[in-house]
């Protein structure tokens, strides 16, 4: 199940750290892949997630790229995929 939270303060580290921390541990205990996204947010955010992910050893970190030289006014469902990537950083390093 999804659980939706919001939070009082985006600047509230520990709170993200703590939110992340929670929902990966959550997954492992139900025997679940675990995937963390850092392509949403805000940058902080996103270092966070990053962070939390190796450190909690998630199974996959990924990230969305879009491939700028060819960028244009398109909306998401129009884009090429060949103009996108999804990137696993645990294949990476």
């Amino acid at each position: 199940m999804i659980e939706i939270r919001s939070m009082d303060d985006e600047l509230d580290f520990a709170g993200i750290v703590d939110h992340l921390t929670s929902a990966i541990e959550a997954g492992k205990e139900r025997g679940a892949t675990i995937a963390v996204d850092v392509t949403p947010g805000r940058k902080f955010m996103s270092a966070i997630a990053f962070q939390v992910g190796f450190k909690y050893e998630a199974d996959h970190i990924f990230y969305f790229h879009l491939n700028t030289r060819r960028r244009s006014k398109k909306i998401y469902p129009e884009i090429p995929r060949l103009d996108t990537e999804t990137i696993d950083f645990t294949e990476v390093f």
